[in-house]
């Protein structure tokens, strides 16, 4: 199913910033309008302290809207077992657009220690993934969409 979504991004692209004492980036995924998604534009910013900084002090999604068969909104979503009252994860790519729950330092105090470890250990996987889509795809990115190998030349 993502294959068929994913058919329709126009453009992926990402901006950094460091203004007012806010430095990040932010990825932007441009689709064209389609019977799937209802957003036409999905961002995922990060936040980070300090430039040096590889744990993002926060994260900002546009929440995806999916288009049922039905043409009504509705979430591709599965249950998560086990957890009562646990709100459903996406599943596929559309997944890297659910915001792992950053913390603040007085809130990370009253975790337990294997609550802790679970939480760093999805922020340091969806920050890898942002940076190498930040770093390695979207620079390259026209040659990934033209199926173009380093080095060779643009068709």
């Amino acid at each position: 199913a993502d294959i068929l979504r994913l058919s329709y991004l126009k453009d992926v692209f990402c901006s950094t910033f460091d203004s007012s004492g806010e430095k990040g980036f932010k990825l932007t995924f441009r689709f064209h309008p389609n019977t799937f998604i209802e957003n036409t534009e999905i961002e995922k910013t990060y936040f980070f302290n300090s430039q040096d900084s590889i744990m993002a002090e926060r994260i900002q999604c546009t929440p995806v809207s999916f288009i049922g068969l039905d043409g009504k909104k509705t979430g591709h979503k599965k249950k998560v077992k086990g957890k009562k009252g646990a709100s459903p994860e996406i599943e596929g790519f559309f997944s890297f657009f659910q915001v792992p729950d950053v913390r603040s330092k007085e809130e990370m105090q009253t975790l337990t220690t294997s609550a802790k470890r679970k939480l760093k250990a999805a922020l340091r996987q969806d920050i890898s993934l942002a940076l190498s889509l930040k770093e390695e795809i979207v620079p390259s990115a026209i040659s990934v969409f033209l199926d173009c190998s380093e080095g060779e030349p643009l068709p």
